[in-house]
């Protein structure tokens, strides 16, 4: 009687969907959280798939309809019968990580905007109709049980006659199994606590019966954490692990919110038992730093590759002491704070790590010590070749001063981020002295990107990739007053303003005779460092950025190994100096950026011809990664060369803000690339809702 009793409230249950659905269909939608709507067509519809993707999405666009998307993820999961994971989301659900976000969930039987408890007797019920459809009845019941015991008994006499008729059905089908007749019984209520249980699953200790390589690959791959606490699983392990001298060669003290105990940094190196120590972590503010560089200071055997502190407080003397001892081996070094300053460490480490690959500085001041500016680094460039030659715009005694009264670094990668004070000549003293160097990071700069791409023109001839992201109270510096001309060129000069000297770049117009004339004569290089290969650049929000610059960078530079180009936000950008490149490398056969994979144009939008794209595309047949957003100049074509044109590893497309695109265009590019295409950004954009709906269902995740 209790399988017919539910059998017709679940058939009646879904024709008042299907009733619904159908009133649903005249309604126009015209907020994206409406989009709900179109996701249940989709599973009343069957196309589970489809469904799912798009709850997925809009959980994480709307989360004020949260609940009502987790739900439809639920059943969408229980039709396509991955009820593992289903019943894994419900458990998140119920009980969340302690990290997770705090956003509640709401029972999904009241309306998306109430404010209820994150957990309801809904999903209990949920949890044991997903149990139920996976055959396993004793589960049912335990969910149901577990509900009614955690959030009491239902009040409503609707929900426990729909309890009640579950526990029926289930029971009936739990007491004809097997299984079901084991459970019936007594026993039933010891079955978890009984050790002896043959339905219990067995407990297999891998530390036992694995060999010891396999074993250690394991646990080489744990975060240093994991492996202190797996220390406390069992003796054996604690002893395996202990004997264990290359897992506590990486030492790692990010993790722990409580500073690390000098007694504790000595329990650790004493387990190397004369060990080399390769890297070690720490970042905490309240760290005895004196003690723990004392305590590094007194191990034997110091060949560290890899040292990261941050914000940790000591002497500086005492750092440049350890820097000293273990500089023949150390390759990476990161510092972040205000305690040391970017001239002294780059002081110590061209004398003392001669091995060193990666220097990372953040936070912290440029130096004491005050540059002699006497060598006049920025000279009239117009003197000798004519107007806007480039080539001496540091003087030759300038550059030849820091050569001979400094020693060069030999590092590869340089970060600096967030460092006060940083002027145009105190970097140029950091990256004259870098020969090798092939990857430049300057994040948060203060200084404008104009003076940057200044001081690369004359050092760092191996430089490979740049990446660039301005302050907000960045050193502005003039722009062109003259946008008509193809190109500009750059001229330095110095106003006197009481006691200080402000010096700034402004830039004037140049015609192409000039150009061809004074500044790329036939027998002499374009750019004093020589023909560059550049395989990233990324300049992000970066105002004072022109073509005339673009145009310094990538003219005669090989691109054929360029992997990323990042222009976003950079407004002065326009189509003159993309069509100078393209046309000037119009002779090559193969493609011009053979190899660009991630091409971000977003914000730039001054690019405003539709040709000057698609002969960009063109040249990039290897994309993966496409950002046009806010620009007007994207259209169908534009759109449709994407579609066929693009590789076929495309897996994100950004048009966001495009208002000259349309529905049928956005939706020929997911039916060709649905298989790869992972995210395409359509907000704001010129389509409807309910194709942006459509996009959400056919992406995969």
């Amino acid at each position: 009687m209790a399988s017919v009793v539910v059998a017709f409230s679940c058939l009646m249950n879904r024709l008042s969907k299907i009733n619904s659905t159908q009133q649903l269909e005249e309604k126009d939608l015209k907020r994206l959280d409406q989009l709900v709507i179109y996701g249940r067509r989709l599973f009343l519809k069957g196309e589970y798939n489809e469904a799912y993707r798009l709850f997925y999405r809009l959980e994480q666009s709307q989360p004020h309809i949260r609940t009502t998307c987790k739900q439809y993820q639920i059943q969408c999961l229980m039709e396509l019968r991955y009820f593992t994971q289903a019943l894994t989301m419900l458990e998140s659900i119920i009980d969340p990580p302690s990290d997770q976000d705090n956003t509640q969930l709401v029972s999904f039987r009241s309306r998306p905007r109430t404010s209820l408890p994150s957990c309801s007797l809904d999903w209990f019920i949920m949890g044991s109709d997903v149990c139920f459809a996976q055959g396993d009845y004793a589960n049912a019941v335990d969910w149901l049980q577990r509900g009614c015991q955690r959030m009491g008994w239902p009040i409503h006499e609707a929900m426990q006659e729909s309890i009640l008729n579950r526990k029926r059905l289930a029971q009936e089908k739990l007491a004809r199994t097997s299984k079901g007749q084991y459970y019936g019984r007594e026993q039933q209520q010891q079955r978890q606590d009984d050790p002896n249980n043959k339905y219990m699953s067995k407990r297999i200790d891998f530390v036992k019966i694995l060999p010891y390589d396999i074993i250690s690959t394991i646990f080489q791959r744990m975060p240093f954490d994991c492996i202190v606490r797996c220390t406390w699983v069992s003796k054996r392990w604690h002893a395996y692990l202990i004997k264990s001298l290359h897992l506590w060669q990486n030492l790692d003290f990010s993790f722990n919110d409580m500073p690390v105990e000098p007694e504790s940094l000595r329990l650790y190196l004493s387990r190397l038992d004369g060990a080399p120590l390769k890297r070690i972590k720490i970042h905490h503010e309240c760290v005895d730093g004196d003690a723990l560089l004392a305590t590094l200071l007194e191990h034997k055997n110091l060949r560290l590759q890899e040292l990261d502190l941050s914000e940790v407080v000591c002497t500086p003397s005492l750092f440049y002491n350890l820097l000293t001892s273990m500089g023949p081996t150390l390759k990476v070094l990161k510092w972040r704070g205000l305690i040391l300053k970017l001239g002294n460490i780059i002081d110590y480490v061209a004398e003392s790590c001669m091995q060193l690959k990666h220097l990372e500085v953040r936070q912290c001041f440029v130096s004491d010590k005050s540059y002699e500016e006497t060598t006049r680094p920025m000279m009239d460039i117009t003197s000798s070749h004519g107007p806007g030659y480039y080539y001496h715009y540091f003087s030759k005694s300038f550059l030849d001063n820091i050569v001979s009264t400094t020693k060069p670094l030999m590092i590869e990668s340089l970060t600096l981020a967030g460092i006060h004070e940083l002027t145009m000549t105190k970097l140029a003293h950091i990256l004259h002295r870098c020969p090798k160097l092939t990857q430049l990071s300057l994040e948060n700069c203060i200084l404008d990107i104009v003076p940057v791409t200044s001081i690369l023109f004359h050092s760092c001839p191996m430089l490979e990739r740049l990446r660039y992201s301005r302050h907000r109270y960045v050193q502005q510096y003039h722009q062109p007053q003259h946008e008509e001309m193809n190109s500009t060129s750059w001229i330095a000069s110095s106003t006197t303003t009481g006691n200080r000297t402000r010096r700034s770049l402004l830039l004037s117009p140049l015609t192409n005779n000039q150009m061809n004339k004074h500044v790329i004569p036939s027998n002499i290089e374009y750019t004093v460092v020589g023909k560059r290969v550049w395989k990233e650049l990324a300049m992000v929000k970066a105002p004072t950025a022109t073509d005339a610059m673009l145009q310094r960078l990538l003219y005669r530079a090989d691109l054929t190994q360029l992997e990323r180009i990042d222009f976003t936000g950079n407004s002065n950008f326009s189509d003159k100096a993309l069509e100078e490149i393209l046309n000037h490398n119009n002779h090559h056969r193969s493609p011009l950026f053979l190899n660009l994979r991630k091409l971000c144009l977003g914000g730039c939008t001054r690019i405003v011809k539709e040709q000057t794209l698609l002969d960009l595309l063109k040249a990039c047949p290897q994309l993966t990664h496409i950002d046009f957003s806010e620009i007007s100049a994207v259209t169908d074509k534009v759109v449709d060369q994407i579609t066929h044109g693009s590789s076929s590893l495309l897996h994100a497309v950004h048009f966001t803000g495009c208002q000259s695109i349309t529905d049928a265009s956005i939706k020929r590019l997911v039916d060709k690339r649905k298989n790869t295409l992972v995210k395409l950004e359509v907000s704001r954009a010129s389509i409807s809702i309910e194709t942006n709906g459509y996009v959400m269902s056919k992406l995969k995740l």
